[in-house]
Parts: C-alpha cells; structure tokens; sequence
C-alpha cells in the first residue's frame, strides 16, 4: 500500500492537471484494491466458518479511519 500511498501524495503537487489527477487517482485505487482482494482470501483462510463476523470487525477498524481521518484534518489546520 505504499505505492499508492505515494500516488495520491503526489496528487497534492499536481495542480490543476485534472485529467492527469484523475489517471493518478484510478491508478491508486485499482491498486489497493488488488491487495483488498488478498485480505479478503486471507479472512476466509483464517475462519471460514466464521468468516462474516471476523470480516465485519476488520470493516469495522477498516471504516473507522474513513470518518476519523476528516475529523482529524480540520483539527490540524488553522480553519477547520
């Protein structure tokens, strides 16, 4: 998840290149979900009777980063 990560960096220093932005962003989501679907084999493997609520806790630790990661932004920039 590094390359991706270093991607959607990347589209900060873009500018207004929204075309270029948007190829970037397509690129950096088709890979994280390519290592999504690995995770998705390994919580089978790990308990496949079990795998809906072990899957459902991961989501839930997965999303919470979703609502939180908006939260935290406003609280670290002068204007919220």
């Amino acid at each position: 998840q590094v390359i991706p990560g270093i991607l959607v960096l990347l589209i900060g220093y873009l500018g207004c290149n929204i075309v270029l932005v948007l190829i970037i962003w397509w690129v950096a989501v088709t890979l994280i979900t390519a290592a999504y679907a690995g995770a998705m084999a390994s919580i089978v493997d790990i308990a496949p009777n079990f795998a809906g609520p072990v899957l459902a806790f991961a989501q839930t630790i997965h999303m919470t980063a979703s609502f939180l990661s908006p939260i935290a932004a406003g609280l670290l920039t002068q204007n919220g």
